[in-house]
């Protein structure tokens, strides 16, 4: 096992494959850990591969996975009565 410095934090390679755990991944997207796990459970993000002790790790392919998620953006649903609200505010009330 190597640990690879970069550039906020650190990582894990093994057999040639660089890992992050669940801490790091959650300081580089400024979400909390929580934040993570509840991605996990819904399905929305990889789950990972369990490594010592059964701490969660991901590869890069699955960090910019969860990154790309993370950052993604979603349209607005219009006919929810607070989004018809916010669309009528938003056009100066006519």
């Amino acid at each position: 096992m190597q640990r690879l410095e970069t550039a906020s934090d650190m990582a894990v390679e093994l057999d040639g494959a660089v890992y992050l755990c669940v801490s790091e991944v959650a300081e580089r997207l400024g979400v909390a850990r929580q934040t993570l796990w509840r991605w996990r459970t819904d399905g929305e993000i990889p789950t990972g591969q369990r490594y010592r002790g059964g701490q969660v790790v991901f590869s890069v392919s699955e960090v910019e996975k969860i990154e790309a998620y993370a950052h993604r953006l979603e349209p607005i649903r219009v006919g929810s009565s607070f989004d018809s609200h916010q669309l009528h505010l938003f056009n100066g009330g006519t």
